[in-house]
């Protein structure tokens, strides 16, 4: 998820937006994803799953970020478990970030070995000049069967072009319209039957283009088919019929039932979040607007601009100074305002990547701790990613009620040298996080 190349401050922040929904739980650390399995860097087995802080359940992944940095000669992958459990939410201690890297591989390429092409005379083709495809076997223009049967491993004329089937052909049986002293050859017609509804009768399919079950090369012999029967339904008019109406969903107004949800203790073990792809682009600073909206608002700025010369012009003409002031919500929270107002220039995203950008993380509040540093070689630590609330209601696991995690934002500090030890190979933790959000 990281920008490749040479490192230069002032790049976009990357954002994460939902993706389709994966259809296996593991496919490679290189992906970015929510939820299902972690796929692991490290080639041996898997390190356990980590514990939470609070309860001590095992902690389910969240999402796996594949987040390399620029020179560096490691894959690098970052893996972000939460805890499911409901007094665990919106505590840092319940989270837990792995940091995992391997060696970087240069890619062996093989060349192919180059064929020598025999060039081949003007003549060699007259071998061959009077092969017209000619077979005993094949069928005539028309469109009667050789008494030779074909080989059973090709494939059947009758299921290729239609027409009769060879195993009902039979010189032997009666002819219809057959007369003494004429020499007619009709179709035998003692095997169709319009009302014939037997397994494994064969009709004549007129359609050349279609050929019935159980006919052609890929058909068993000895096998039969049960067509299916056409059926129509017919509305008669003065019969009383049924028809189902799907209900609408009513919302749950079990008041204790809900309360019941938010104190549920359940088993982590076996459950998994459902996994799908994250989407990743950089961050667009000016939100996209349509004309109209364009329009008004360059309608506003014009009515403010007017409106400040002409009060400037009553007092007398004093232009020192700019009048305008720092505009406060009328709810008070500055950092409520800039987080949501940054989030909304571009809607739905649910993750925010900001280490090759050196930009601040979007607080809900001023942190208590302003500097981090790594907890195995010292070095400070510095944001590299958050989730955003907008990734909660995406969150779903198979066989719970309700929502798997609820929080206002997870900040993830990371080592800023990225230390690592190719001897033991282990993940690393990394320093998480947690705001929730202001009731």
């Amino acid at each position: 998820m990281a920008y490749g190349g040479v490192h230069a401050a002032g790049r976009p922040v990357l954002l994460g937006f939902v993706d389709e929904f994966m259809e296996t739980d593991r496919e490679y650390f290189t992906t970015n994803k929510i939820g299902g399995s972690a796929d692991w860097c490290t080639s041996v087995q898997d390190p356990p799953v980590p514990l939470c802080g609070e309860c001590g359940s095992a902690l389910l992944l969240v999402t796996q970020i594949y987040a390399p940095l620029s020179g560096s000669l490691y894959h690098r992958t970052l893996y972000i478990f939460g805890c499911i459990q409901t007094r665990c939410w919106n505590k840092s201690s319940s989270w837990a970030c792995l940091r995992s890297q391997v060696l970087d591989k240069p890619e062996v390429k093989v060349e192919a070995k180059k064929e020598t092409i025999v060039p081949m005379a003007a003549t060699d083709w007259l071998g061959d000049a009077d092969d017209w495809g000619d077979d005993p076997n094949d069928n005539d223009d028309n469109g009667n069967f050789s008494s030779i049967s074909p080989d059973t491993s090709s494939p059947s004329p009758v299921g290729a072009v239609g027409g009769f089937p060879t195993a009902n052909f039979n010189l032997n049986d009666k002819l219809i319209n057959a007369t003494v002293g004429e020499d007619t050859l009709d179709i035998p017609m003692n095997n169709l039957n319009i009302k014939d509804t037997s397994v494994g009768s064969n009709l004549n399919d007129t359609n050349a283009n279609i050929s019935p079950p159980g006919r052609g090369a890929s058909a068993p012999s000895g096998t039969s088919v049960t067509a299916p029967a056409a059926t129509a339904e017919i509305e008669m008019e003065g019969e009383d019929s049924n028809i189902a109406i799907d209900s609408p969903l009513v919302g749950n107004t079990n008041i204790p039932h809900l309360f019941a949800t938010a104190s549920r203790e359940v088993s982590s073990m076996g459950l998994k979040i459902e996994p799908f792809y994250i989407w990743v682009q950089e961050e667009s600073l000016t939100p996209k607007m349509s004309e109209h909206e364009m329009s008004l608002l360059m309608e506003y700025k014009a009515k403010e601009a007017l409106d400040h010369v002409v009060e400037s012009s009553g007092k007398g003409g004093n232009t020192g100074g700019d009048t305008y002031e720092k505009t406060v919500p009328s709810h008070g929270d500055e950092f409520f305002h800039k987080f949501i107002s940054i989030i909304q220039n571009n809607p739905g995203q649910i993750l925010r990547y900001g280490r090759d950008s050196q930009s601040a993380p979007l607080l809900l509040r001023p942190l208590k701790e302003e500097t981090h540093t790594c907890t195995h070689c010292g070095a400070d630590s510095i944001f590299e990613l958050q989730l955003l609330p907008s990734l909660v209601t995406q969150l779903r696991v198979a066989g719970l009620e309700g929502l798997p995690l609820e929080f206002g934002t997870v900040l993830v500090m990371a080592c800023q040298r990225s230390c690592w030890s190719d001897t033991s190979g282990q993940p690393r933790f990394e320093k998480v996080l947690v705001q929730a959000e202001l009731m």
